[in-house]
């Protein structure tokens, strides 16, 4: 799910998710993001 979502977003939005993918895990990570 990660994955398809870095190509959804911008690379600057892209990086920032990957770090906080593996810390806040990809269940808390794809809601923001879908969010934001």
């Amino acid at each position: 799910m990660v994955g398809e979502v870095l190509v959804n977003q911008p690379e600057g939005s892209a990086r920032f998710v990957r770090l906080s993918a593996p810390v806040a895990g990809p269940a808390k990570v794809s809601p923001q993001v879908t969010h934001g």
